[in-house]
C-alpha cells in the first residue's frame, strides 16, 4: 500500500510540470442560474460570458445545457459583468456584480425575442443567499478587514463568528487555536489558496508556524460547517484568497503603533481583593506593511509583492527580572517588570502567468522569520529561563497549474510546503553550562531552561483534481497527499537540573537527562481520495460526496551516533550512545467518509434557501502517534536522585555516572535509565490499525437563509456534532479488585456545593502501587463514551450601498459528555475532553456532564460617516464566563478514615465541583475604529485609531481552579483599554 501511495505522489509531482496541471482552490466563487424565455420555457444553448479585471484571462465562457442551466466555477472574488447571448433573442448584460469569495451567485434571467443589436443592461449587486452550496461560510473582503479594529492578521476576525470559542482579549499575536460548534481546537486549519499551511508539530491551530502577511490577502473565507469531500477534517477552516495583481499597478503602505502610554489600567479594587495584584499590559506594538503589484506583461504575467515587519512586547503581571540571574537563588528586581516579546517578518512574491488561453501557472514564496523571544513564559518562569525561540528558516512555498480543457472540464494540480525549524535556545547572555533551577514550593524555574533544541518540519502537500461542469452538474474528483518528516533534538550542556525545597533552602534533588538525543518520525502518507457532485434538479441542489482517507506513520531506524554527529552534538554524559530499530505502521488507518447535503430554493426566486447536511470527518493527524511509539521517546530519558548537599556549594560530591548511592547522592529512581521503559504505554492494534479505527466525528446541520431585501440576509441554523472511536488507557497489570474504595470529607467553604463539609466518594486507591502495564485501546472494549454538541445560530449579513457592512448574531449551545462506564473500573483512565469530565471522583455527577445552554453575541460592522471622509467600525463580543471548578489535593490524612491506610501515592487530586455546573460572570468587549480618508488624484490616504476594550472592562477570563489559598483568584482578565494609531496609503 505504501508503494502505491508513493506512486500517487510521484504522479502528482509529474502532473505539476505538464500543461494539464492546475491549482487547487477549494473555496472558489461561482455564478450559476437558469435561462428562460418569456413563456417560462428553458433555453438551451445560451452563451454566458463572465468578465472581470480580476481575471488574467479576462473572460470565462459557458453554454446552458438542455435544462437551461449553467454554472461558471473557479472565479476569483471581484466585480463582474455577465452577458447572456442567443441568436434571435435580445442580449442581456448584468453589470456591477460584486462577487465575494466562496459564494455561488444565482443569476437567472428571462430572455425575449429581439434583434442581436438590442442589449438590456441591468445593474445590481450579488444576491446574499447561496441557494446551491450547503457549506456554511463567512466572508470578509480586504476593504472590510482593513477597516475593522483587529490586529491586522487575516485570522483575527474569526473570533467574531458566532459559535467560535477563543480569541477574546488578546494583544499582539491573535490565537489560531479556535473551535466552533463543539469542534476541536486542533481542527482549526488555515489555508492559502486552498492549501493548508500548518507544520508537523501538530494539527490545525496547534501547528501554525507560518502567519499570513495581510498585505497579500484579498479576501478571507471562513468555512464553519458542511465541508465538501475535498476536506478531511471538521471545524473552522480559514481560506485566504491571495492578491494576484492586475493590468494596472496598485499597492498600499500601512504603518501602525501603540505603547503603554496609550493604555489605561483596569485593575479594580475588587480584583485586588480577589488576590490579583497586577495584570498583563502592553509595552509596545508595531506594524509596517508595504505591498504592490501589477503587470510584468499585460494580460500574460502579473506579480504581487508584500513585505511586513510587526511585533509586540507585553508586560507579565507579578513577575520581575532576576537581579541575580547566575546565582543559585532567584532575587526579583521590583524595578524591572518582566516582558515577553514576539517579532515577525514577511517578504513574499506571487507570480500569475497566463501561459496560453487554456493554461495558467502560479507560484508563491514567502520567507517569514519569526521569533517567540520568550517562549514558555509564565508567572512561574523567570525571564532568563524562558526560551529564545526563533523560527528560522520559516518558509511557505506554493506552485500550481490550471488547465481549462473546455467550457466543461477543468484540471487542477499543485504542491505546497511549509518548511521550518522551530528552535528553542538559551536567552542571550545565559551561559551554555548554566544549570536550570526549580523552586519546589513555588514552582519557579530560573537560571536557565532545561530543554533546548531544534524542531525541523518538512511537509509536502500535493493535490490533483478534475472538475466536470454542466448546467445541472458540477462533479469534482481528485486526491491530495501530505507527506513529511519531523526531527526533534534535545540538547543540554549539563544534562541535569537542580531542585531546592524553598528559596534560600538547600538543594535536595538532581534530575539527570539522557540528552543530547535526536528523534526522527515520518508521516509517510496522509492521503485523501474524493468524489463530489453538485446536482441541480429544478429548485433542489444535492451535494453528495465520498472521501477515502489513508494515514500511515512510522519511525525509521535511529542510529544516535550518526544523528548526533549530523547535528554536531556531543555524546550523552550519563548513558551510552543508543541505537533503535524501525517501527512501522504507527498508525495504519483506512476510512470512508460520506458527505451529504441538500439546498432547496423554497420559493423559486433565489431569496430563500432551506439547507441540510450530514457529514463524517476523520480527526486530523500529524506525527504524534509515531512520536508516542518512537523507541527513544518510550525509553527512560530522565531520572531523579535525592541529593544531600551538606556544604551547600551546589556541587554534587558524588559520581553522577554511577547510578547507585555514593557520596552525597542517593540511587537514581529508575535503574533502567537510558533503556526501554517497562511502564511506557503501549498502543493496542485496534487503535493503530484497520478500517474505521481512526477517531472521527459526525456533523449534522440544517437551517434557513432568507434575503430580506437587497444586500440583507438572515440565517437560522441548528448544528449537532458527535464523536466516536474514543481511546482508553487500561493498566492491564491490575484489575478492579486491586483497588480499594474510599471517601474524603470536602473542606468547609461557602463557595463549595452545600458549603463543603460533605463526603466525596467514588474514589479508588490501588493496593499494588507502581505495578503498571498500560495499554491504550478502544473504549468500546469496555463500554461507551459520549461527546455531543447541540447549538443554534441566528446570524445576519448586511451589505448596503456606500460600503456599509454589518454581520454577526448569536449562538446558543452546549457540549455534553459521558464516560460513566469507567466508574467501577478504576484500572481504566479515559482521555477526558477537558474541561468536560473529571476522572476523580467516579460518580454520575462528575462523569455524566450536561452543562446549561450558553449564549454568545458577536457583531462587526463598518459604516462610512457622511462627513469629512470619516469612517467608523466596531467589533463586539459578549461571552459566557469561565467555568468554575475546584481541584483539591487530598492527603493520606483525608483518606485514612475510610481507606484504613495511607494513600499509595501520598496525595490525590479530587474534583469538588461537578463539571459544567458553575460559571463566572459574562465577559464583553467593544472595540472601535475611526478612520479619516482623503483622496487626491486617485491616491487615498487614511489615518486611523483603533481603541480596544472601549469601556475598559475588567471581566475575568480565567481563574485559579485549584482549591487552596488562591482558589478563584483571577489569572487573566480583559486587557485594559488601549489604542493603536495607523496610517495607510492606497494607490
Amino acid at each position: 500500500m505504501v508503494r502505491a501511495i508513493l506512486g500517487v505522489g510521484v504522479v502528482a509531482t509529474v502532473l505539476l510540470f505538464f500543461p494539464s496541471a492546475a491549482r487547487g482552490q477549494s473555496a472558489s466563487s461561482g455564478i450559476a442560474g437558469v435561462v428562460r424565455d418569456a413563456t417560462g420555457g428553458v433555453l438551451p444553448g445560451v452563451t454566458i460570458e463572465a468578465s472581470s479585471p480580476v481575471l488574467i484571462e479576462k473572460v470565462r465562457t459557458v453554454v446552458t445545457d438542455e435544462q437551461g442551466q449553467y454554472k461558471i466555477l473557479d472565479l476569483r472574488p471581484g466585480t463582474y459583468s455577465v452577458t447572456f447571448t442567443l441568436t434571435g433573442f435580445n442580449t442581456i448584460k448584468r453589470e456591477g456584480l460584486d462577487l465575494p469569495a466562496s459564494f455561488t451567485a444565482n443569476i437567472s434571467v428571462d430572455m425575449r425575442v429581439g434583434s442581436l443589436e438590442e442589449t438590456i443592461t441591468v445593474s445590481g449587486q450579488a444576491p446574499t443567499v447561496d441557494i446551491q452550496n450547503v457549506q456554511e461560510r463567512k466572508v470578509l473582503s480586504q476593504e472590510v478587514l482593513n477597516g475593522l479594529p483587529t490586529l491586522r492578521t487575516p485570522q483575527s476576525f474569526v473570533p467574531y463568528v458566532p459559535g467560535v470559542q477563543g480569541g477574546l482579549g488578546e494583544i499582539g499575536r491573535d490565537t489560531a487555536n479556535l473551535s466552533i460548534h463543539g469542534s476541536r481546537a486542533g481542527e482549526a486549519n488555515v489555508a492559502i489558496d486552498g492549501f493548508e499551511d500548518h507544520s508537523l508539530q501538530g494539527t490545525g491551530g496547534a501547528a501554525f508556524i507560518y502567519y499570513i502577511n495581510q498585505g497579500s490577502v484579498q479576501e478571507v473565507a471562513v468555512e464553519v460547517s458542511g465541508q465538501s469531500a475535498e476536506q478531511q477534517s471538521a471545524g473552522i477552516r480559514t481560506n485566504l484568497i491571495p492578491k494576484e495583481g492586475s493590468n494596472r499597478y496598485t499597492g498600499f503602505f500601512f504603518a501602525g503603533f501603540g505603547d503603554h502610554h496609550t493604555q489605561a489600567s483596569n485593575l479594580t479594587s475588587e480584583l485586588k481583593a480577589r488576590g490579583l495584584p497586577a495584570v498583563n499590559s502592553l509595552k509596545k506594538i508595531y506594524d509596517v506593511n508595504p505591498a504592490w503589484g501589477g503587470p510584468l506583461l499585460k494580460d500574460r504575467l502579473w506579480f504581487y509583492n508584500a513585505y511586513r515587519y510587526w511585533g509586540s512586547v507585553n508586560y507579565i503581571a507579578g513577575l520581575y527580572y532576576n537581579a541575580t540571574p547566575t546565582a543559585w537563588y532567584y532575587t526579583p528586581d521590583p524595578t524591572r517588570q518582566a516582558t515577553t516579546r514576539v517579532v515577525d517578518g514577511s517578504s513574499n512574491l506571487r507570480l500569475t502567468w497566463q501561459v496560453t488561453s487554456r493554461n495558467k501557472f502560479g507560484i508563491f514564496y514567502d520567507n517569514q522569520p519569526h521569533c517567540t523571544c520568550n517562549r514558555n513564559f509564565s508567572a512561574t518562569v523567570s525571564p532568563e529561563a524562558t526560551e529564545w525561540a526563533p523560527f528560522k528558516p520559516n518558509q511557505f512555498a506554493q506552485a500550481n497549474w490550471k488547465y481549462t480543457a473546455s467550457g466543461k472540464l477543468l484540471i487542477e494540480s499543485g504542491v505546497s510546503s511549509t518548511f521550518g525549524n522551530w528552535q528553542t535556545r538559551r536567552q542571550p547572555g545565559v551561559a551554555g553550562d548554566a544549570i536550570s533551577m526549580f523552586e519546589q514550593d513555588t514552582g519557579l524555574v530560573y537560571r536557565s531552561d532545561f530543554t533546548y533544541g531544534n524542531h525541523l518540519n518538512a511537509p509536502v502537500l500535493s493535490r490533483v483534481t478534475a472538475s466536470y461542469v454542466t448546467g445541472s452538474h458540477a462533479a469534482k474528483f481528485g486526491f491530495n497527499i501530505n507527506r513529511g518528516r519531523r526531527i526533534d533534538t534535545m540538547e543540554l550542556g549539563q544534562q541535569m537540573r537542580f531542585r531546592v525545597s524553598t528559596r534560600g533552602g538547600p538543594p535536595n534533588r538532581i534530575v539527570q537527562y539522557a540528552s543530547p538525543w535526536v528523534v526522527v518520525s515520518w508521516m509517510n502518507a496522509d492521503l485523501g481520495l474524493f468524489a463530489q457532485d453538485q446536482w441541480t434538479v429544478r429548485r433542489l441542489t444535492l451535494n453528495v460526496g465520498l472521501r477515502y482517507d489513508y494515514f500511515n506513520g512510522s519511525v525509521p531506524p535511529q542510529d544516535e551516533a550518526a544523528l548526533l554527529k549530523r547535528f554536531a552534538l556531543p555524546d550523552p554524559v550519563f548513558v551510552p550512545v543508543r541505537k533503535f530499530e524501525a517501527v512501522h505502521d504507527v498508525p495504519n488507518w483506512h476510512d470512508l467518509s460520506p458527505r451529504m447535503g441538500a439546498a432547496y430554493d423554497l420559493f423559486g426566486d433565489g431569496k430563500t434557501a432551506v439547507k441540510a447536511s450530514l457529514s463524517r470527518y476523520v480527526a486530523g493527524q500529524s506525527v504524534a502517534i509515531a512520536d508516542a511509539n518512537n523507541p527513544l521517546n518510550t525509553s527512560v530519558n530522565s531520572v531523579n536522585r535525592t541529593w544531600n548537599d551538606a556544604n551547600r556549594d551546589f556541587v554534587p560530591d558524588c559520581d553522577l555516572k554511577n547510578p547507585l548511592q555514593n557520596g552525597e547522592c542517593a540511587q537514581i529512581d529508575n535503574l533502567a535509565f537510558g533503556q526501554a521503559n517497562a511502564q511506557a504505554s503501549r498502543y493496542a492494534d485496534d487503535v493503530l490499525h484497520g478500517y474505521g479505527q481512526r477517531p472521527y466525528s459526525w456533523e449534522f446541520s440544517t437551517g434557513v437563509q432568507r434575503e430580506l431585501r437587497s444586500g440583507v440576509s438572515l440565517s437560522v441554523g441548528y448544528f449537532r456534532r458527535w464523536y466516536g472511536n474514543f481511546s482508553v488507557t487500561d493498566n492491564t497489570a491490575q484489575t478492579a479488585s486491586d483497588f480499594s474504595p474510599y471517601c474524603i470529607t470536602a473542606p468547609s467553604n461557602p463557595n463549595l456545593p452545600s458549603g463543603g463539609g460533605n463526603q466525596v466518594c467514588g474514589l479508588f486507591d490501588t493496593n499494588r502501587f507502581g505495578v503498571i502495564q498500560n495499554v491504550i485501546t478502544q473504549v468500546n472494549n469496555y463500554g461507551s463514551q459520549e461527546d455531543v454538541y447541540d447549538g443554534l445560530d441566528v446570524t445576519t449579513n448586511v451589505r448596503l450601498p456606500g460600503r456599509v457592512t454589518l454581520a454577526g448574531g448569536l449562538n446558543t449551545g452546549r457540549e455534553r459528555a459521558n464516560n460513566c462506564f469507567v466508574s467501577n473500573q478504576p484500572q481504566l483512565t479515559t482521555a477526558t475532553t477537558a474541561p468536560l469530565i473529571a476522572n476523580s471522583p467516579r460518580t454520575e455527577a462528575y462523569c455524566d456532564v450536561h452543562p446549561p445552554f450558553q449564549t454568545q453575541l458577536k457583531f462587526y460592522g463598518v459604516y462610512p460617516l457622511p462627513w469629512w471622509g470619516l469612517q467608523t467600525s466596531a467589533t463586539f463580543q459578549s461571552l459566557p464566563g469561565p467555568q468554575i471548578l475546584a481541584t483539591y489535593t487530598a492527603s493520606s490524612a483525608d483518606a485514612r478514615p475510610t481507606l484504613g491506610r495511607n494513600l499509595s501515592s501520598g496525595t490525590v487530586a479530587v474534583a469538588l465541583i461537578p463539571p459544567g455546573t458553575r460559571y463566572g460572570a459574562r465577559a464583553a468587549e467593544l472595540d472601535v475604529n475611526l478612520k479619516k480618508n482623503v483622496k487626491v488624484n486617485g491616491v487615498r490616504l487614511a489615518a486611523s485609531v483603533d481603541v480596544f476594550n472601549l469601556f475598559n472592562r475588567s471581566d475575568v477570563l480565567n481563574q485559579n481552579n485549584t482549591y487552596g489559598p488562591d482558589w478563584l483568584k483571577p489569572t487573566n482578565i480583559l486587557t485594559g483599554r488601549w489604542a493603536k494609531f495607523g496610517v495607510q496609503l492606497d494607490f
